[in-house]
């Protein structure tokens, strides 16, 4: 099993507004130069970490996850929201933890090229 870690460097200029996370997956024939692969099934628990990752964080040395946000079936085509927050944690860095349920596998490619793929926070 494989599990990710994504920090997110919230800018300053969040102040004030709400935040979204959500994790973006197009089809295929919407990217341009991103890729992806799956397998097994499309259900992850999303979370977030009490801490941030750094370059020699492993997976014995994570940060342990504060909140769960639960359980998200990820499939292409559809964007899906993984949590809203009234107030974003403008100025700090937050992390989140991605972790299959059973057999489930995305392996994805991001670059700068439309189509957006992968985990983002947005802020409104």
């Amino acid at each position: 099993m494989l599990s990710s870690q994504f920090n997110f460097d919230i800018p300053a200029s969040y102040a004030g507004k709400s935040c979204t996370l959500e994790f973006m997956f197009p089809t295929q024939d919407q990217l341009e130069t991103s890729a992806y692969e799956t397998s097994g099934g499309s259900k992850f628990e999303i979370g977030y970490l009490s801490g941030v990752a750094d370059k020699q964080t492993t997976y014995a040395t994570a940060p342990k996850m504060a909140h769960s946000f639960g359980e998200f079936d990820l499939k292409p085509g559809h964007s899906t929201i993984i949590a809203k927050r009234p107030d974003c944690p403008a100025g700090k860095a937050v992390s989140f933890w991605m972790s299959p349920v059973g057999d489930s596998c995305i392996n994805y490619f991001q670059d700068y090229n439309p189509c957006p793929i992968g985990l983002y926070v947005k802020a409104s």
